[in-house]
């Protein structure tokens, strides 16, 4: 394990009210880190409760990140490392990397502008992993600003399998805004209606409807020729309210079917530098690629209780290139986000399962004995909040 002078640099985790970068700065903080948030989210923000931050600053637009970091962070002894917990927060870093580059140490494509933003192009990632030998479901993409009427027309008549509607980039979606039919193209018309309210690039994508899901983490340094894979998720729950957050699986290290070659060929090819996070669905035992996101995984933390501290790694080989095994143990853990999977009961799962599951999970991604109060926090503000609506 880590000890906090291996970590001498200042580390600042940015990001919104979620519970991914609370596991990243417990990940951190956990080993003796210096841990610092920004958010942009201040409003009941239960991350910024953790009693591992140094400090916390919360911001009303993204373009104050850059004021902190330049006031608060300027004058290093060790250069700063920066960790984006969320697709928004990647892409600001993405889109002022000229400004940072000479003086934080951050996730980054090629040490290029905008590079990371262009890849968040599911239709691009999809077709990047088709080349290195993953298997993809099938894909329109229709621009409801740049399409004449005629053309789509001609898109939309490829589409003869059940499908789910959501935006061609990661950044500015919500999973609230997906839309899954397994009506083939009866309502298509309709579910394009509604998702255009908010979005104009759309990506259509045959849905696959999985016997299970499944997330790979890893992170990847010199440009994306050193790829550590940690491990697999076995996602069994997601959440009722955001279709594809995982709120109940299994951390393991012991999954045949993954081609794990094809993986780390397309960090490679896109010469990515950072903590990624893959999703794929498995279906009649076949393994199809979804999605890749460029951070850490919302439930990244249960990766750091297995074994395989992914946050604490990335800084370490960044600043000194320490050397690793490409093959982490893990021990296989289970692990639960036990209020958003709540929801879940009678939904999902029986009142009493849900209880025998909770209590002995391995994991949990808010509760925490050792750090109670974003857990606290969070309760409260729920509560006061339904008393709000009644």
């Amino acid at each position: 394990m880590y000890k906090p002078h291996d970590i001498p640099n200042k580390i600042i985790v940015i990001g919104g009210n979620h519970h991914n970068g609370l596991g990243i700065i417990r990940s951190l903080g956990e080993i003796g880190c210096s841990v610092y948030f920004i958010s942009y989210q201040s409003e009941s923000n239960f991350v910024s409760k953790s009693k591992y931050l140094k400090d916390y600053w919360s911001v009303g637009k993204f373009e104050e990140f850059l004021h902190i970091l330049k006031k608060e962070f300027g004058q290093e002894k060790y250069t700063p490392i920066i960790i984006p917990s969320d697709d928004n927060t990647t892409s600001l870093l993405d889109s002022n990397l000229d400004l940072l580059k000479d003086q934080y140490i951050f996730p980054n494509i090629n040490m290029t502008k905008n590079a990371i933003t262009h890849y968040m192009n599911k239709m691009l990632m999809s077709d990047i992993a088709a080349e290195k030998g993953l298997r993809v479901p099938k894909s329109v993409t229709i621009n409801l600003e740049t399409m004449s009427n005629s053309e789509l027309n001609i898109a939309l008549e490829q589409i003869n399998f059940p499908y789910i509607i959501k935006p061609v980039k990661s950044i500015g979606g919500n999973k609230e805004d997906i839309i899954i039919s397994e009506d083939n193209s009866k309502n298509l018309k309709r579910d394009i209606n509604i998702v255009s309210k908010n979005y104009k690039d759309i990506l259509i994508q045959e849905y696959i409807a999985k016997d299970y899901e499944i997330g790979v983490q890893g992170i990847s340094v010199n440009k994306g020729k050193e790829v550590i894979v940690a491990g697999v998720v076995e996602k069994f729950r997601d959440s009722t309210t955001a279709p594809g957050s995982t709120t109940y699986g299994k951390v393991t290290s012991n999954y045949s079917k993954l081609d794990i070659g094809a993986i780390k060929k397309l960090v490679e090819e896109i010469k990515f530098e950072g903590i990624f996070d893959i999703e794929f669905v498995l279906k009649n035992d076949e393994l199809y690629f979804i999605e890749c996101n460029f951070r850490n995984g919302a439930y990244g933390y249960a990766f750091t209780k297995s074994g395989c501290n992914l946050p604490a790694l990335w800084c370490k080989k960044k600043i000194e290139g320490y050397k690793i095994d490409n093959h982490v143990k893990l021990s296989d853990i289970t692990f639960i986000n036990e209020l958003a999977d709540y929801r879940n009961i009678r939904k999902k799962v029986k009142i009493l399962k849900w209880i025998s599951q909770c209590l002995n999970s391995d994991v949990y991604l808010i509760y925490n004995k050792a750090d109670l109060k974003p857990f606290l926090y969070k309760i409260i503000n729920t509560i006061l909040k339904r008393k709000t609506h009644e």
